[in-house]
């Protein structure tokens, strides 16, 4: 059975098949089977709409049928019009519910086909009958929606407004859960717009609301995002007591994925306060981990610290070995953006140490690199390194 098949059936047995009455003698009275086709589906309807006896709700049910129907089959642009249809011949009760569904279909195609401004138009009309049926959770769920394709087309304003109206919503249903969520986002763009200060204040917030309602992972989310603020702004002493307790809640969840990534920010705190020697051994934990969960990526990250560690003690040699270990990971990933940071800290290693004949070649390789990942930032960080071992040279 297609997958196109299966989903028609969960719709016919959701929405209920309705049997022709006496006066329609239609040949297709019958319920459907189990094995009913898209053919045979679209047969019923088209037998239905041949009928003069059907009442305007089961028309509007078929029309849902069939504007699934054609969902399935892919003929999107002719939803629509089965949609204004269903619109004038339903009852208003009838017409919220079967709307609800169809809206959040057309949705779903609109984001696919790249058309975020008709997903955003669908997802307010859906708020409009969400907010009229009094469903508060489906209208934070709603906003919520709204304001992550906001975020994904950059428009960090609109989607920061509809954040706090969504929380506001959740407080208002005692939604703590999704209320956490709608904080872990406002904070996370306080941080892109620079607001240290109101982007841990609303972590904290978050960290208190999952306390109360015994949400672990939330709340190690939580301390983890505020250790990194804190390590940005070199405060490595809070970042260390921030991770560490998110490091307890991953151990007691028996959570070893995100524990050894909570493990490699530890370390690059206690680098930073010059404790080499408990990062080394930390990264050391991390890298077993790593080796352990599979995870080539978190140990290509833990091969790239050490290195940068054994660099900063002067064994160059430790430190390169490291590094191109940690070059042929992400390579083999095709992790260009790594893969760059990876070679011009090789470069400015071997730059450093007098062997600028060696590191040239490489810093160019990862100012070719950088243009290849397309992020132009990352580009004049690079172009600057080349230009400080072009110097040396």
């Amino acid at each position: 059975m297609n997958r196109v098949d299966k989903v028609l059936q969960k719709v016919i047995k959701k929405l209920g098949w309705i049997k022709n009455n006496e006066t329609t003698k239609t040949e297709n009275a019958d319920k459907p089977k189990n094995n009913v086709s898209v053919s045979s589906t679209l047969k019923e309807i088209n037998a239905l709409y041949s009928a003069e006896a059907i009442n305007k709700n089961k028309l509007a049910e078929e029309l849902a049928k069939e504007s699934f129907s054609q969902k399935c089959m892919r003929y999107l642009d002719s939803l629509q019009e089965l949609y204004d249809k269903k619109a004038v011949v339903s009852s208003p009760e009838f017409a919220n519910g079967y709307s609800l569904i169809d809206l959040g279909d057309q949705v779903e195609d609109l984001f696919n086909k790249n058309d975020m401004q008709g997903a955003i138009e669908c997802l307010k009309r859906q708020e409009k009958i969400l907010i009229d049926i009094g469903d508060r959770n489906g209208w934070q769920n709603c906003l919520y929606k709204q304001a992550s394709i906001l975020r994904y087309i950059s428009d960090l304003e609109g989607a920061m407004t509809l954040y706090k109206e969504m929380a506001l919503v959740c407080i208002l249903i005692d939604n703590k859960r999704d209320l956490a969520q709608s904080l872990g986002e406002q904070a996370s763009i306080l941080k892109i717009w620079g607001d240290i200060n109101g982007a841990i204040e609303i972590l904290k917030e978050k960290e208190k609301v999952c306390l109360e309602i015994g949400d672990k992972e939330g709340l190690a989310d939580s301390l983890g995002k505020i250790g990194l603020i804190y390590l940005e702004i070199r405060d490595s002493k809070s970042a260390i007591k921030y991770f560490r307790s998110q490091e307890t809640i991953y151990k007691e969840n028996g959570d070893k994925l995100n524990l050894h990534r909570s493990l490699g920010n530890q370390a690059s705190a206690l680098a930073a306060l010059g404790d080499f020697d408990t990062a080394i051994e930390i990264l050391k934990e991390q890298e077993e981990m790593s080796i352990e969960l599979g995870d080539k990526e978190g140990l290509a990250q833990s091969f790239g610290n050490q290195a940068l560690i054994l660099a900063a003690r002067g064994d160059i040699e430790g430190a390169i070995k490291l590094h191109k270990k940690e070059e042929r990971l992400f390579a083999e990933l095709g992790k260009q953006y790594n893969l760059t940071i990876s070679l011009i800290n090789q470069a400015v290693c071997l730059a450093d140490a007098k062997r600028t004949n060696e590191a040239l070649p490489i810093a160019e390789k990862a100012l070719q690199t950088a243009r290849s990942c397309g992020n132009k930032a990352l580009e004049n960080k690079v172009e600057l390194s080349v230009q400080y071992i072009r110097a040396k040279y």
